[in-house]
């Protein structure tokens, strides 16, 4: 991981952060919560890895249906470092917040993946962790731990080489398409498992693990996937929404990763 890529035209200021993420920027945690409720500051969290070398690259909140409430909503931030680049992407550092009780504070190790740039959360990292907003979080015990999992990142990327080089069989391919499948639509929705397969560049059509695991992620996350509705008169074609809701995006991930770690464990690619 010793690539070095210039990344510098994909930070984000200050000001981009606030347009996107006011909640980010909030002094105090909403009215409505308890006294014993400890405010975890976002930027005193930014600032710390900044001191660290990761920069943000991507930030996004959650709507609120009360506009009073909207500078204490969840709040997702991802930051890359100079430094670290692999084969398939670049290794983030993501964290979500609130001030309203709407999530506890939690930090993941994820992939931006180079082809789609649609970006990937780790699954049982043993780096990850999560802090309740009853004990007092300091910014700078946020940039330690990234300094201390970075052997982790490293881990991880032998993994994906692995699930670059073992084959997939068609069979499989499918359940873990219906285990995804079901991460996202209910029974009777009318898209099938079998199109969270289908490859939208032919450098993704490919049966290994790691192809696998990226189209299937892809079609969830950015939706896109046609299917056929109707309104009781006709029927029409449309296409499935993407994940917009930060929470369920890294849950979505992390879950899509642990399938394909699974994989890797259990079956190592003999069926």
């Amino acid at each position: 991981m010793n690539q070095v890529i210039d990344k510098s035209s994909r930070y984000i200021s200050l000001d981009e952060i606030r347009r996107n993420a006011p909640s980010v920027f909030a002094e105090c945690p909403s009215p409505k919560v308890s006294d014993k409720y400890f405010f975890i500051d976002s930027k005193e969290i930014i600032m710390g890895l900044d001191e660290y070398g990761w920069r943000p690259v991507q930030s996004s909140q959650s709507k609120a249906k009360d506009s009073k409430n909207s500078e204490y909503q969840k709040h997702m931030l991802k930051f890359e470092h100079p430094d670290y680049d692999t084969e398939i992407g670049t290794p983030q550092f993501v964290f979500l917040n609130s001030h309203n009780r709407s999530v506890r504070f939690r930090a993941y190790v994820g992939y931006d993946i180079r082809v789609c740039s649609n970006g990937c959360v780790m699954g049982e990292v043993k780096g990850s962790f999560e802090a309740i907003h009853r004990q007092e979080y300091k910014a700078h015990m946020v940039g330690e731990w990234m300094g201390k999992v970075f052997d982790d990142i490293q881990a991880e990327q032998k993994f994906i080489d692995m699930a670059l080089h073992t084959k997939m069989s068609h069979e499989y391919q499918l359940e873990f398409a219906e285990k995804a499948y079901v991460l996202r639509w209910s029974k009777g929705a009318r898209v099938e498992p079998y199109q969270l397969l289908l490859a939208r560049r032919e450098e993704d059509d490919r049966d290994t693990v790691w192809h696998t695991f990226q189209r299937i992620q892809e079609n969830i996350i950015r939706g896109g996937v046609e299917f056929e509705g109707t309104n009781g008169r006709e029927t029409y074609r449309s296409l499935t929404t993407s994940i917009t809701q930060v929470d369920r995006n890294v849950a979505i991930n992390v879950a899509l990763w642990n399938y394909m770690r699974e994989y890797i464990n259990t079956k190592g690619g003999r069926k």
